[in-house]
Order: C-alpha cells, then structure tokens, then sequence
C-alpha cells in the first residue's frame, strides 16, 4: 500500500477518488477548500505553498501517487476567470513540480491530473489565450479573455484545461518525471453529475455561450 494525495478531495469526482484509495487500504493526504485533512486554496501562492508544505509533512517526503482532480467550473462573475486559471492550472502545475521530488522518491509513482473534454467541444478556444495560460502568463490571459464577456469563464476553463492537458504531456516524457519513475497521466472526463456539473445546470448564464462571443476569436 502507497500514500497518495488527492486534491479537490471534499466532492465530486475527487471524493470518490478518496474513497476508492481508502477502501483499497492506502493512506490518502487529501485538499480542498474545506473539509479536508489540508484545507488550503491552490489558487493562491500562498494556499499552494502551504498545501504543498504540509502534503511533504504528512508524507514524511515520499509518495506513491497524487491525484489532482480539484478544479473551478465555469460559472458567471467579474473575477470567476481569473479563478479558474489559477486554480485549473497553476493550482496543479504549481503544486504538483513542488511534490516531484517526493513522487520520485516513492519509485514508480502514478500521477493522474483530471483534464476536460471541453477543449474538444467548445466551439473554439482562443489560442492567445490558452497560450498566455500555458506560460504562466495569468494576468494576461485573464485580459484577452475578457472580450468575450459573459462568456468569458466559459473561455477561461476550457483554455485553462487545454493548457494543463498540454503541460502534462510535455512533462511526462521528460528527465524530471519519466526519467524519475514518475508515470503521469491525464484524463479527460465528459459531463459527470458533481456539484459543478449541478451548479452549472443551474445557472442558465453558465451554459449560455452567444455565437459571436466565439465567432470572431
């Protein structure tokens, strides 16, 4: 049996990850906003420094595995894409190279980091914007996104999922994480009934996307 960390642990797809680790008997260190053994918000430096720190604390400096499902849905407000990209991306790049070492310490660590499907169906995902994202550009981003308007969060998650889907693939094969033993993996999950998924099925601005939000990016 291995210890593992499983971000975005307190719902949806990331409790159940919890849960099946526990019933198989291995030791899980899990994060979330809240209702965590870490309770930390990676969308920040500092809630991402600390979960990190204390990840490292608990594990005693070694891990079998991680599993990084946490992630913000793409529902309406002023700073909702901002949140998104920090939390989709930087909450898992971020956190998850800070946890190479230990991973690579465990020996043949597993990674799975949860992407989306929604790259695949959105009608277009700004490529400025996924680029901004994918170099670290955050502030940026959240400029060129914005033109889209009430569209913007929709942009926003799935140019943050592309860009951590693509940061994933290009680390795997590196020194760092294959060269380490470290397998990493990303999966992309279609609609899956969580309290995103509901919350988003709730509010109709969140699935209203306008065609010339799109149309012109």
């Amino acid at each position: 049996m291995g210890t593992y960390a499983v971000t975005g642990s307190a719902s949806g797809m990331g409790s159940a990850v919890t849960e099946r680790l526990n019933v198989a008997g291995h030791s899980v260190i899990d994060v979330d906003l809240h209702d965590a053994q870490i309770n930390a918000d990676l969308a920040t430096p500092e809630g991402r420094s600390a979960a990190a720190a204390a990840i490292l604390e608990r594990s005693g400096g070694v891990l079998q595995g991680a599993v990084f499902a946490a992630g913000i849905g793409p529902l309406p407000g002023p700073d909702r894409a901002l949140r998104i990209m920090q939390t989709n991306y930087l909450g898992t790049v971020e956190l998850l190279t800070a946890l190479r070492p230990a991973l690579a310490a465990g020996g043949e660590s597993r990674v799975v980091v949860f992407g989306s499907n929604s790259p695949t169906i959105m009608p277009h995902v700004p490529r400025p914007v996924f680029r901004a994202i994918r170099t670290g550009k955050i502030e940026q981003a959240v400029r060129r996104v914005r033109i889209f308007g009430r569209a913007a969060p929709n942009f926003a998650y799935a140019a943050s999922k592309l860009a951590v889907t693509d940061w994933a693939r290009r680390a795997a094969v590196t020194p760092a994480w294959a060269g380490a033993g470290i397998r990493l993996n990303v999966i992309a999950p279609g609609p899956v009934k969580t309290p995103l998924l509901v919350a988003l099925t709730t509010e109709p601005d969140a699935l209203r996307v306008p065609f010339h939000s799109w149309a012109r990016c």
